[in-house]
């Protein structure tokens, strides 16, 4: 989902969240919100660029069972990541476009959020 600064990606995400929470028919989901800057403030906790959404829950996730909670979720097909604010992944631009495209898509239910870039205008 692409829009303007401050044109209500975030507040979409959040809100996307408590319906799913919410709304009885999409309660087999497991949403789970990762801020891209969250995910660039811990690139050097990370271990590799192989899994970095994995080693973000573990890290952001310090109660084991929550960390379990959100693999089982994903192993059974049933973890949504909204990945929000993809323009301000910097560095790890090209890592996350690579996770995104070789793992996520094919392993979890996916929303990324992002502002247009100047070349999109």
């Amino acid at each position: 989902m692409k829009g303007d600064p401050a044109g209500g990606k975030t507040t979409f995400a959040k809100q996307l969240v408590t319906w799913i929470m919410r709304n009885e028919d999409s309660s087999w989901l497991v949403p789970v919100i990762v801020r891209t800057i969250d995910l660039v403030r811990c690139k050097s906790s990370f271990t590799d660029d192989k899994d970095v959404i994995d080693q973000y829950l573990q890290l952001h996730y310090t109660d084991e069972v929550l960390y379990r909670f959100f693999c089982q979720a994903r192993a059974e097909g049933r973890l949504l990541v909204i990945l929000d604010g993809y323009d301000e992944a910097g560095t790890m631009e090209y890592t996350l476009a690579s996770h995104i495209e070789d793992v996520l898509v094919n392993e979890c239910f996916l929303v990324v959020t992002s502002e247009e870039s100047p070349e999109e205008y």
